[in-house]
């Protein structure tokens, strides 16, 4: 019981992040996991990275609801609380070159 408690509590501080690519992106193959609720854009902008193989020159974009992008400074708790899709999940698209403007 207390262990289904903690797992609870554990899922309660974390946000669902679900990984859009958009066209010409590489696909990540783990597009859908949990994720602290006070992690920034920017550390998601850098896992983005190391996970599509950018090099140093690249840039990765990433896009809420398909229409803007985030600020480097936003929190996953933050932009789920505005954009989230329910159940604190909040879909992200990516791409390595601007998108939508």
């Amino acid at each position: 019981m207390a262990e289904d408690e903690s797992q609870a509590s554990s899922q309660a501080d974390k946000v669902v992040l679900r990984l859009k690519p958009l066209p010409n992106t590489p696909i990540i193959k783990n597009s859908k996991f949990y994720v602290d609720k006070t992690r920034k854009v920017s550390w998601l902008l850098q896992w983005l990275k190391q996970n599509l193989k950018c090099e140093a020159n690249e840039s990765v974009f990433v896009y809420i609801q398909q229409a803007f992008c985030p600020a480097p400074d936003q929190t996953m708790d933050n932009l789920c609380e505005m954009y989230g899709a329910g159940n604190n999940s909040l879909i992200i698209s990516y791409s390595k070159q601007p998108a939508f403007g």
